[in-house]
């Protein structure tokens, strides 16, 4: 439901002009009573994870798993090595998390000209050769 979710948008905006290299899983808690993904095992996070990446790449777009330490590491080791990992770890000097990962999003308090509000800013590290 969430991956059709998803498709549907990025159909919508690649009607736009947008185009994108990965969709992101990212799973968070939300503050909304009753919320029906706040409270799950590791095992169904991980079967709802590999759910999502699978519907995302069977529409041809590439998957990739977001979030911070903590999440990450609910999610089966063979789903985080099946995927890219975009790491969300703030205020530290370099990422301390045991985690293999592909983007670092720093801070979420970043700026950029003309956007008026904090921003995230990340890092793409690219595979050594």
């Amino acid at each position: 439901e969430e991956a059709q979710f998803a498709l549907d948008n990025l159909r919508e905006t690649e009607a736009a002009g947008a185009t994108f290299a990965y969709v992101a899983y990212d799973h968070e808690p939300v503050e909304i009573e009753g919320a029906r993904a706040n409270n799950l095992s590791s095992e169904q996070l991980t079967a709802n994870a590999r759910a999502f990446c699978e519907a995302i790449a069977a529409a041809g777009y590439a998957p990739m798993l977001y979030g911070n330490q903590r999440d990450l590491l609910r999610l089966a080791p063979e789903l985080r090595a099946a995927y890219p990992v975009w790491l969300a770890e703030y205020d530290v000097e370099v990422p301390t998390a045991p985690l293999d990962f592909s983007i670092w999003q720093y801070t979420n308090a970043g700026t950029v000209p003309g956007i008026p509000t904090d921003v995230d800013l990340n890092v793409w590290l690219e595979p050594q050769k």
